[in-house]
C-alpha cells in the first residue's frame, strides 16, 4: 500500500515506514501495561507476533522432545522447556 503526497502540485509515491520493536521497547510496553504477562505474544525478529494457544499436537511434540533431550544428555545438565529466551543476533 502506497500513500500519495501532493507537495507543489508534485505527487509523490511514499512508502509507508515499518518500525521494528527492541527488547527494551517490549519490557516497557509490559511496564506501562500496554503488553500483560499473560498475553500470547512474542517478540520475532523486531515484529510483536500474536501466538495461538498450544494444541495438543503441539504440546505432545513438546513433551516429547524434553524427555528426549533429557534422556540424551548429562546428568548434570539443567533443561526446561516453554521458558522465555532471549538470542542475541551476533551469535549466529
Amino acid at each position: 500500500m502506497q500513500a500519495t503526497v501532493i507537495d507543489s502540485q508534485i505527487e509523490q509515491e511514499i512508502e509507508p515506514q515499518i518500525r521494528l520493536w527492541s527488547i527494551a521497547d517490549y519490557h516497557q510496553m509490559i511496564e506501562a501495561k500496554i503488553l500483560d504477562e499473560g498475553d500470547r505474544v512474542e517478540l520475532l525478529e523486531g515484529k510483536i507476533v500474536c501466538m495461538g494457544p498450544q494444541r495438543p499436537f503441539h504440546a505432545a511434540s513438546v513433551q516429547r522432545s524434553s524427555r528426549l533431550l533429557i534422556y540424551k544428555s548429562d546428568k548434570f545438565m539443567f533443561f526446561a522447556s516453554q521458558k522465555k529466551v532471549f538470542i542475541a543476533k551476533n551469535l549466529f
